[in-house]
């Protein structure tokens, strides 16, 4: 009895911790964006304004996208009795606050990509839809390759020590998604730069990249299975539990949108425990 009245504060107080970073963090953008005179010219703004816009951006992605995320999944698995935790150890102690206090340095490095992307970029919105579902599919398709090569390469000895900070997570969670060192931050944003070096890109378009990027990743690290009640569905399971088995072999998994590129080049792990 003892016991579950302890373990319920400590619920408590993480509960409480959690809900006054995220109100803080909001707080934090909601002031960012009142100091900003949007206008005609915003993409003018003077560079301290311009880096916190961009930053504001990112910060509220990050918090918006990860918390729904863990929330409707969360809602899912212990309320409507749907899925189940790929893996059901506990977390390590203070995992979530670090990779939040890590996420948010992250969003520090990210701001200065969206910022350069902000003078790039060409007016907000495509002239048509079919002209902004063309842009997120090739931009979809350019950070899914991206993302594969350059993943590999971050588990090579010369980047082995910057991944291995993402890697604390062993069980992961959706907070996960940011809690990296500086380094590979700066690699993994490059593909949205690159972009917008190739093709005019405007500005609502490069959030809406950011936006779709996090929820995919967030749900990619949310540690949540959906068909964990399924007899069936093989293949819908390995889609959905190939990056967590990624994080627990350390090895191998290296995709982002699924495994196609890793039976391309041989580096699937984990296909015949499926």
């Amino acid at each position: 009895m003892n016991r579950s009245r302890t373990a319920q504060w400590k619920d408590l107080g993480f509960l409480a911790a959690f809900i006054t970073a995220y109100e803080l963090g909001m707080a934090l953008c909601l002031v960012a964006l009142a100091l900003i005179p949007f206008s005609a010219n915003w993409k003018s703004l003077p560079t301290w304004q311009g880096l916190l816009l961009s930053f504001a951006i990112q910060l509220l992605v990050y918090l918006l996208v990860t918390a729904a995320v863990w929330a409707a999944y969360g809602l899912l698995r212990l309320h409507l009795n749907i899925g189940g935790l790929l893996d059901p150890r506990p977390l390590k102690p203070r995992q979530i606050p670090q990779e939040m206090l890590r996420g948010i340095s992250t969003c520090v490095i990210y701001a200065v990509y969206t910022f350069i992307c902000l003078r790039l970029s060409s007016g907000l919105w495509p002239t048509s839809w079919l002209a902004g579902a063309a842009q997120l599919a090739v931009f979809l398709a350019l950070y899914d390759f991206w993302f594969y090569w350059s993943h590999c390469a971050l588990h090579t000895r010369a980047f082995a020590a910057f991944h291995g900070t993402h890697h604390r997570s062993v069980r992961v969670t959706p907070w996960s998604v940011h809690s990296l060192h500086p380094v590979e931050a700066l690699i993994n944003q490059l593909p949205f730069l690159i972009f917008v070096l190739a093709w005019p890109t405007g500005f609502g378009m490069i959030v809406l990249f950011q936006v779709v990027i996090m929820f995919m990743t967030a749900s990619g690290h949310s540690n949540y299975d959906p068909f964990a009640q399924s007899s069936g569905l093989p293949r819908a399971k390995a889609f959905w539990r190939f990056h967590q088995r990624h994080h627990q072999l350390g090895r191998g998994n290296f995709g982002f949108m699924g495994l196609h590129w890793d039976l391309v080049f041989g580096t699937a792990q984990g296909r015949k425990a499926e």
